[in-house]
């Protein structure tokens, strides 16, 4: 958790850890105080921009 301390404190607004190996996304939002968890089945939206969404199902080999 420090280095999600790291990346808070200087003003990032999102932090994106993936896990490939637990099929798992951990999303953390700053600016909301908010954190979510997703699976690579699901399309996410990026917050940070208007327009971008990311299909991890898509990604799947």
């Amino acid at each position: 958790m420090v280095k999600l301390f790291k990346y808070r404190t200087p003003g990032v607004k999102e932090y994106w850890i993936v896990h490939p190996l637990k099929d798992r996304i951990t999303i953390y939002y700053f600016s909301d105080d908010f954190m979510e968890e997703h699976t690579f089945h699901d399309k996410i939206k990026v917050n940070i921009y208007d327009d971008l969404e990311i299909d991890f199902d898509q990604m799947q080999p």
